[in-house]
C-alpha cells in the first residue's frame, strides 16, 4: 500500500512531494522539462522525449524544429541499430538532405566530403550481410526520394503548361501575381 504524503507545504511548493509506503519513504522532486528531454535524449527514449515536446513546448516553430531535431536522433540510432528501412523511411518522412542519408554509407562517398558532414555520433561500418540489407534500404530510400522528386517536377511543368496556355490565349488577365508569372516564365506583361 503506497500512500501520498505532502509532509510540508512549503516542501509541496518547490516542487517536491512525499510517498510513503508501510516500509520506504520517497521524496519526489519535479525536475523541469527543459532537463528531462535531454536525459531522455541520452537514455535514447525517444518516443517519450517527443511526447514531452510535444505537450510541454509552447511555441509551435520551436515545438516542430525541436521534433525534427530528436526524430532525426532517433533516425540515426536506428541506422546504428542496422534498422535501416525504419531510419530511411524516417529521414523520408523528414526530407533529410540526401547526401546526409547516403553519407552513412562511409564507402560510398570520398573522405574530404564525407568528413563535411556532421552526425550525432559514431557512424558505424557495416560489413557482409549487415552492409547488403543496408545497401538494399539505401536503393529502396533512393528510389522513394526519386519519385518525390518526379511528382514534383510534374507539378512545375503543369504550372508552366498552364501559365503558357493563358500566356497564348486571348484570355489574358490581371491578377497580383502575374508579375511573379511573367518573370519566372520571361514572358512581357502586355494586356490586348
Amino acid at each position: 500500500m503506497v500512500a501520498w504524503v505532502i509532509l510540508n507545504a512549503k516542501c509541496f511548493h518547490l516542487g517536491m512531494v512525499y510517498v510513503a509506503s508501510t516500509q520506504h519513504i520517497w521524496c519526489l522532486k519535479m525536475v523541469p522539462v527543459s532537463k528531462q528531454i535531454p536525459q531522455l535524449l541520452m537514455e535514447k527514449q525517444f518516443e517519450l522525449a517527443l511526447t514531452l515536446t510535444n505537450v510541454c513546448e509552447n511555441k509551435l516553430d520551436d515545438k516542430v524544429k525541436r521534433m525534427q531535431e530528436i526524430q532525426i536522433l532517433y533516425g540515426f540510432d536506428l541506422f546504428c541499430n542496422m534498422r535501416f528501412k525504419e531510419a530511411l523511411d524516417l529521414f523520408l518522412k523528414l526530407d533529410v538532405d540526401v547526401s546526409h542519408v547516403i553519407g552513412l554509407y562511409s564507402e560510398l562517398f570520398p573522405s574530404e566530403f564525407r568528413n563535411q558532414i556532421e552526425y550525432p555520433g559514431k557512424v558505424p561500418t557495416f560489413t557482409g550481410p549487415d552492409l547488403e540489407k543496408g545497401y538494399t534500404a539505401l536503393v529502396e530510400y533512393l528510389t522513394e526520394v526519386r519519385h518525390k522528386l518526379e511528382g514534383i517536377t510534374i507539378i512545375i511543368e503543369s504550372i508552366f503548361h498552364l501559365m503558357d496556355a493563358i500566356f497564348n490565349s486571348d484570355l489574358l488577365f490581371i491578377s497580383p501575381s502575374l508579375d511573379f508569372f511573367c518573370k519566372l516564365m520571361n514572358y512581357p506583361k502586355t494586356i490586348s
